[in-house]
């Protein structure tokens, strides 16, 4: 459901520019950021949309592979389906489950999705899958032979959720919880994606399961970045390095989550939004943030029209050079794109408003010349656009 809020305070994206002691290390490792789709690169005004679809109302498309060919997302069935981009067939797996829609992660080679089940919604028991696009099937990589309802009698319940893949594609870092009425701590642990015993990584909480509730996101460097939301003396934006050290990027005062990541130049470039109810920001209203590299001085990028409401966290494209985002405008439903310039485009009438909280969660996700816009309503939109003359 739209709430009528004005965002005269509240703020597009949330940027924050790190600088990592890693950087370095990455050059001598031979590491750098990867797309496979050839990147656009934004001149002059910025962008200019030349096409816009509107996908079946039907399905909930949630990720677009790194090349740009893939889309993956459930059916109307609750399925886990791949679609082909350009002809939109799909490809579908894993019969009816509850997925969690915001776990589903596109590995970098675009040969695979891993996704969890829905255990923050659902209370089920959930494990890791794997679908690879060459069998067409989900793997089930860390089955311990338990399904159903949580809190039921037995031991201990590994709660297994939101994998990150690893920069080369080869494994996962998730987070495991154990669920006993004694037992309450997160950590984070890594997985082949051959499959294996996972081991641990980090240990995020000992006294709160299930402490983190959204996607993480893996550095090409070998660090992680995730957010803590239910642990409330850790709660906010932390970087795990590679070499096991942690630091936190932002406090959780606003209960900070994170959409998008993108690496470049200048940085690590975060998109986020607030959970926080009781905090100086709206409720779950997505705000832009700029970290200093040294100061650590944090500035706020305002959108250019205070009478917009902002109905999604915004994406950033793949250089980092502009944000992507869709507004409830003056006009109707406005895809807002910023940077160099400011580019307002004004969006087919969607179907209906899709429900539940998934459309603060999902930013749009940009891959070379292609933009899938997905969450606020059914079926979603794939854009194309091409740098203004």
């Amino acid at each position: 459901m739209l709430r009528s809020r004005r965002i005269t305070t509240v703020f597009l994206a949330c940027w924050l520019i790190l600088t990592f002691a890693a950087s370095t290390a990455q050059a001598r490792q031979g590491h750098s950021p990867q797309f496979a789709a050839t990147p656009a690169a934004a001149e002059g005004d910025g962008w200019r949309i030349v096409g816009i679809q509107v996908l079946d109302e039907r399905i909930t498309p949630v990720a677009l592979s790194p090349d740009g060919q893939w889309i993956a997302g459930i059916d109307e069935e609750d399925r886990f389906c791949v679609w082909d981009a350009a002809t939109l067939e799909p490809a579908c797996d894993a019969g009816e489950l509850p997925i969690h829609l915001e776990s589903i992660t596109w590995a970098p080679d675009s040969a695979a999705v891993a996704w969890s089940l829905d255990a923050f919604r659902t209370f089920e028991e959930s494990d890791i899958f794997v679908f690879e696009l060459e069998t067409g099937t989900s793997v089930n990589l860390t089955d311990d032979g338990i399904e159903g309802m949580l809190g039921g009698p037995g031991g201990a319940v590994p709660i297994d959720v939101l994998p990150a893949w690893s920069a080369d594609s080869q494994s996962l870092t998730f987070a495991r919880s154990e669920w006993t009425p004694e037992q309450h701590q997160t950590e984070l642990m890594t997985i082949a994606r051959a499959g294996g015993e996972p081991e641990p990584r980090h240990t995020v909480a000992t006294d709160a399961s299930l402490s983190i509730s959204t996607p993480m996101y893996s550095l090409a460097n070998g660090s992680l970045l995730y957010a803590v939301t239910w642990d409330e003396p850790k709660r906010g934006i932390w970087l795990l390095e590679a070499n096991g050290a942690t630091r936190q990027v932002l406090p959780g005062a606003t209960t900070p989550v994170i959409v998008d990541v993108v690496e470049s130049g200048n940085g690590t470039l975060i998109s986020a939004y607030s959970q926080s109810p009781a905090s100086e920001f709206a409720p779950d209203d997505p705000f832009t943030l700029v970290l200093g590299h040294e100061s650590g001085d944090v500035t706020p990028l305002v959108h250019p029209d205070d009478a917009a409401i902002l109905l999604q966290p915004a994406g950033f494209s793949p250089d980092g050079s502009s944000t992507i985002s869709v507004a409830l405008g003056r006009r109707g439903f406005e895809l807002v794109a910023l940077g160099p310039e400011t580019s307002v485009t004004l969006l087919p009438e969607p179907v209906g408003i899709a429900h539940g909280t998934l459309g603060l969660r999902a930013a749009p996700e940009w891959v070379g010349n292609t933009i899938l816009v997905s969450g606020f309503a059914p079926g979603g939109y794939l854009v194309t656009v091409e740098p203004a003359p």
